[in-house]
């Protein structure tokens, strides 16, 4: 976790990605109103999509996830965290607690599993204490900013739009993907 502080209060930049390791489970409190959905292309490491006229997208298979920010129990805190699902798997949850379209509900408690290394994580609904809900982990900046850390990707500047940052960062993206494939051979 990577904290700054304004005022006595802490304000979270960014959160670091969750790893559910096979066997194990962890409890998270839903923090995010919304979700981050990031298309990638795997050349020895994921790699973002830019979406139209991408290079990688005639030739090469794409991966959606799904991102939002929670809070895990650890034991004895709870500590914040970015969470990764496939989109089937946030789907599922989704119609287990009639969640609207497009929206998570913050103060939801999952408990996250995964059966082996190269399954997808598995995310049920469960009944009890929420935790405390962070108001600085709902904005859409920490998860914004987090999913840029994840994947070296510029952050968005003070002030701009997600489309001027879209604008901004896209030739970064091409780039990365045209080296990527040149490198394949």
């Amino acid at each position: 976790m990577f904290a700054g502080r304004v005022q006595g209060e802490t304000m979270f930049e960014t959160v670091r990605l969750l790893k559910v390791t096979p066997g194990q489970s962890a409890r998270v409190t839903v923090q995010s109103s919304t979700v981050e959905i990031v298309t990638t292309h795997w050349f020895g490491r994921q790699l973002v999509c830019p979406g139209v006229d991408c290079p990688a997208c005639d030739g090469y298979q794409c991966r959606l996830a799904v991102f939002f920010v929670g809070t895990v129990w650890t034991g004895k805190v709870w500590s914040p965290a970015l969470v990764e699902l496939c989109p089937s798997e946030l789907a599922r949850v989704k119609f287990m607690l009639q969640w609207e379209s497009g929206c998570v509900a913050p103060g939801a408690v999952l408990l996250l599993s995964r059966k082996s290394a190269r399954a997808s994580v598995r995310a049920e609904p469960l009944d009890g204490d929420a935790g405390n809900l962070l108001s600085e982990l709902g904005s859409g900046e920490v998860l914004l900013n987090s999913v840029c850390r994840l994947f070296n990707l510029p952050s968005r500047r003070s002030g701009e739009g997600s489309s001027e940052w879209s604008c901004r960062v896209r030739p970064f993206l091409v780039g990365r993907l045209e080296k990527a494939i040149r490198d394949m051979g």
